[in-house]
């Protein structure tokens, strides 16, 4: 590199800008154009050379300022006389300290910087330099002293000696491979020949460079050669550093995703399609009710009920109608609520079910979408769809679809369809603001408005959809009048009547059929109330037919028919067809698979409202299986003795007085029974003992196992915690008692009530399935224990059901029986044509049950009697059927559940069989209140020939009672199936009592068992 380089330093002689020797700033060069061959010699023409006679010479005789080496200059550098920080000058200057190189020969130069390179000033070494090459050798290097592992080499800055190569030089060097004499030691870099200085600290020559390596040690280093597009991880970064993208890559990022979702957008709208009301129309799918093989239908959803008609027929009262209860600002929106995007998509990220559009046209929209998939992707085509019709449409074709497509319950689809089916009218005649906000209230909820004039849901569900449809449509009114769409004078009289309502069409559905359908769609609903994550398709996707479902239920049809089958056997068949009391009995059976949960088969009864699910009657005593739990967990042993007197609480026993806290009385039907075990109690159905074991482990913790096995207030009536809560005066669906009493069948263990398997897409892949997993409701242990004490209801003599296993011919059974009693004020006072039926009050059994199991199979029967008083249900007593007398769970229901598991056992399924229930360990638990070795007359118990249920050293039969005014048992009782009573009089069945045509003559003869 010459001295024509306009970098250069201490080349040969040249002409470059800022050449060192030879341009301006010229350092020590060959003799050229303003230089002089020797620093600290005479020097003209270079503005700043080192060396020469321009200011800041380095060398200068007198005329440079700052001039190194002069005689004259301001801060010369080895200056004679007057100098500023002159350094090794002569003259009295020549001992300075700072001057660079050997001693100078030349006093007037104060260093030799002409030849040497980079030579700095002839002068001896300060204190604790070390000069390498010796003191006499000229161009000696100085190194600071924390350097001793330094190289020596001689000669290195001689006069004449080699020049070194600038760093330019050394890359172009490295980079053509070009060999030559190293510049540095092996393993030694630029910085490392120059340590740090001792004159100020900081490194000579190029110690910066050496920091910043010291600095740069153990990051990656940055690779040369090539260049990474995406610098990621970031090079020259270390530790978590390296994974923090730069400012510049955030930006360019989001730069590029706007970008995108811009594209995205774009792409979507220009791609999606518009779909009609006649393309809905045309590919409308219907919803098919399967049995539980997945392929027998009995039920269809969906056979559209549409009259498409022109938005010139449609009253603008009944659009303005639509416009106060669905979309306020239909008129001025583009399609699409922004508000209502961002709920749904805060629902979204919350997990929550997705929430339809707020806008007509964004209804429209999800109607139009035949699959109604609730997904996020659907979502976003809801919205694109509305969007491009708010652009493409006008408002009265938006108006026009919606009415001709949105569902308003009662199988109709459109307005047209609407008016017709609940007012009776075309859609042209409805002109009052009544009968039009009737019908946009219906939209909001159609299938639960719909409840309110469905015959087949019970009076109170229609009483309260009545009244919640009601509360909407005056809301609408208020609407319309608020936003200028009717006049005050139009709203008064309108808001003035409700719109009379046609009775619906009759449908050529049986009985049987629309109450597997309805049961199917309350257990939907029910269970999407309960989970809200389940993802499982809403009751208005199913009833609008739209989604092409398909619903496999868990019904048997074989066994369906044999519900009905035992049923007839042994009710229906025996009623008087000419009493209209007779008439008005409903029974109800409900099966329940204890494995699985599954409600396989029920009767519901003769009309479409559906007993078995719906209905809800009061259970009796077989409420005190969960006493019975209750007691059990709580370590109390089955041969515990505990009292039967009555009445409860006992006169002058001021503890039970303090006990019954105002509670009314509690009696038995067949008076007192002493001391007597809880096996005993449970048998005979004991009410006071039950009352007084109930208080003993709390009636809380009564109530607790109640919930724990299913029932609650949600799918019960008048469950309260007190004394009354064991002898079952609350109301409960024999479908809800199935599912509790299963848990006892299967160890404690339960599922959860199932009636749909799985629901299929109309291509028939799985769209939904019940998430079905057991809980332990009860310790394995209490479970067996309350089943074995319930094996003596149907084993002993003295047992209320006892004969069931004759009936079936199965041994391994376990129930309880039922029967509860009413109050007759009600009817006295307001219905005096069903109180006279009664006997003027004699008879008074609200219910009568049997709910009972084997190791494989779960069912209960409840039978109930109501009567249809001007459109409401009335409860009378079930009693005297066909002039039977009293009737009892004995009685009635136990044959119908017999006759049932008797013809279950012929199906060859999973049923079939006779299994032994698994054998409790009882030897831990404490037995109480175990009476003297001699106990009084009175409660001494007479030995039962049936199953002992006694303990160790007590009594294992039936007390007895000391009531005289009561009949006493008899041992040799055997239940007639529903007429014949008791025989002998006395025992679980019931007596029969011959009332007077007058009233009642006499007492009752019969025993009523609870």
């Amino acid at each position: 590199m010459g001295g024509d380089h306009e970098y250069g330093r201490g080349d040969a002689s040249g002409d470059g800008s800022r050449s060192y020797g030879g341009g301006r700033r010229g350092y020590g060069s060959q003799p050229g154009e303003g230089e002089n061959p020797a620093s600290g010699a005479d020097q003209g023409g270079a503005d700043r050379g080192y060396g020469g006679s321009a200011p800041r010479g380095y060398g200068d005789p007198g005329q440079g300022d700052r001039g190194y080496g002069a005689s004259g200059g301001s801060r010369g550098y080895g200056q004679d006389s007057g100098s500023d920080r002159g350094y090794g000058g002569a003259g009295g200057g020549s001992g300075d300290s700072r001057g660079y190189g050997q001693p100078s020969v030349d006093p007037q130069a104060g260093g030799h910087r002409g030849s040497s390179h980079r030579a700095r000033g002839q002068q001896g070494p300060i204190p604790g330099e070390i000069v390498y090459g010796g003191a006499g050798v000229p161009g000696g290097t100085r190194q600071m002293p924390s350097f001793p592992d330094q190289p020596t080499r001689a000669g290195e800055d001689a006069p004449g000696g080699p020049g070194r190569r600038s760093r330019i030089e050394e890359r172009r060097a490295a980079r053509s491979g070009a060999e030559g004499t190293p510049e540095y030691a092996p393993g030694q870099g630029r910085s490392d020949r120059y340590g740090p200085s001792a004159i100020d600290g900081r490194g000579t020559r190029n110690g910066a460079g050496r920091r910043a390596a010291e600095r740069a040690a153990g990051r990656p280093v940055k690779k040369t050669g090539y260049h990474r597009y995406f610098d990621y991880p970031r090079t020259g970064m270390a530790g978590w550093r390296q994974f923090v993208p730069s400012i510049k890559q955030v930006s360019s990022f989001m730069l590029a995703g706007f970008f995108l979702l811009i594209g995205l957008v774009a792409y979507e709208y220009a791609t999606v399609q518009i779909p009609t009301a006649e393309s809905l129309a045309s590919t409308a799918q219907v919803t098919n009710f399967t049995y539980d093989d997945g392929s027998t239908t009995f039920a269809t959803m969906g056979s559209k009920n549409r009259q498409t008609v022109n938005i010139s027929q449609i009253p603008p009262v009944m659009q303005n109608a639509i416009i106060a209860a669905e979309d306020k600002t239909f008129r001025t929106n583009p399609g699409i609520s922004y508000t209502g995007m961002i709920r749904s998509f805060i629902n979204d990220v919350e997990g929550k079910p997705l929430q339809g559009g707020s806008t007509l046209t964004q209804q429209f929209v999800k109607n139009a979408y035949l699959t109604q998939n609730q997904t996020f992707s659907r979502k976003m085509d809801e919205i694109f769809i509305a969007l491009k019709i708010g652009h493409t449409w006008t408002k009265d074709r938006v108006m026009q679809e919606y009415l001709n497509t949105v569902f308003f319950g009662r199988n109709s689809y459109g307005v047209e369809a609407a008016s017709k089916a609940w007012l009776g009218k075309d859609i042209s005649q409805i002109t009052s603001p009544s009968d039009a906000a009737f019908l946009a209230s219906l939209v909001n909820e159609p299938t639960n408005f719909s409840k309110g004039w469905d015959s087949t849901e019970d009076p109170a569900t229609q009483q309260y959809w009545q009244g919640q449809l009601k509360t909407r449509w005056g809301a609408v009114l208020q609407n319309m009048q608020s936003y200028g769409l009717i006049s005050q004078a139009d709203y008064t009289a309108a808001a003035a009547k409700f719109p009379a309502v046609v009775t619906q069409a009759s449908t050529t559905e049986t009985a049987e059929q629309q109450q597997m359908q309805q049961a199917v769609k309350n257990w939907i609903d029910s269970y999407a109330a309960a989970n809200p994550n389940s993802n499982i398709p809403s009751l208005s996707d199913i009833e609008s037919g739209s989604g092409g479902y398909t619903i496999v239920t868990t019904f048997n049809q074989k066994y369906m028919a044999l519900a009905k089958q035992a049923v007839q056997d042994q009710l229906l068949s025996k009623l008087n067809n000419k009493d209209w009391y007779d008439q008005n009995l409903y029974p109800a059976l409900a099966a329940v698979d204890p494995t699985t949960g599954e409600l396989v088969a029920f009767y519901g009864g003769t009309t479409q409202y559906n007993w078995a699910t719906q209905g809800q009657v009061q259970p009796g005593s077989t409420f005190k299986a969960f006493t019975l739990a209750t007691a059990f967990k709580q370590n109390i042993s089955p041969d515990s003795y505990i009292s039967g007197d009555s009445p409860w609480p006992k006169p002058g026993d001021t503890t039970e007085q303090q006990q019954a806290a105002g509670d009314p009385p509690v009696k038995n039907d067949d008076g007192s029974h002493g001391m007597i075990t809880i096996n005993t109690a449970t048998a005979a159905s004991v009410n006071t003992a039950f009352v007084r074991l109930s208080n003993q482990v709390t009636y809380k913790d009564v109530m607790q196992t109640i919930n724990d096995l299913g029932i609650n207030s949600k799918n019960a009536q008048g469950l309260a915690d007190n004394a009354r809560l064991t002898l079952g005066i609350s109301a409960v669906s024999p479908a809800r008692m199935a599912s509790a009493y299963s848990a006892f069948a299967d160890n404690g263990a339960q599922y959860p009530l199932i009636e749909v398997k799985e629901i299929k897409n109309s291509d028939g892949s799985t769209d939904w399935k019940p998430n079905a997993r057991p809980t332990q409701a009860l310790d394995p242990n209490v479970a067996e224990t309350v089943t074995q004490t319930l094996t003596h209801v149907t084993q002993d003599k003295d047992g209320t059901a006892y004969g069931a296993s004759d009936q079936t011919g199965l041994q391994n059974i376990a129930g309880k029986t039922g029967t509860s009693t009413m109050d007759m004020n009600t009817l006295q006072q307001k219905y005096p044509d069903i109180y006279d039926k009664t006997q003027n009050g004699y008879f008074t059994t609200a219910a009568v049950w049997f709910n009972g199991y084997t190791p494989k199979l779960e069912a209960a029967v409840a039978v109930s009697r109501w009567i249809n008083e001007k459109g409401t249900m009335i409860q009378a007593p079930v009693d005297n059927i066909n002039g039977s007398g009293f009737s009892f769970g004995a009685s009635v229901s136990l044959p119908i559940w017999s006759e049932f598991m008797k013809l279950m056992q012929g199906t060859n399924s999973k049923f079939t069989g006779d299994p032994a229930f698994p054998a409790p360990n009882t030897s831990t638990m404490q037995i109480q209140n175990s009476p003297s070795a001699s106990p009084s007359a009175s409660a001494s118990p007479t030995k039962s020939s049936g199953k002992g249920h006694g303990g160790p050293g007590g009594p294992s039969g039936t007390a007895t009672p000391t009531e005289s005014s009561s009949p006493t048992p008899s041992s040799t009782c055997t239940p007639q199936f529903l007429f014949g009573g008791c025989q002998g009089g006395g025992g679980g069945g019931g007596g029969t009592p011959t009332p007077s045509a007058s009233g009642v003559s006499g007492s009752p003869t019969a025993i009523r068992k609870h």
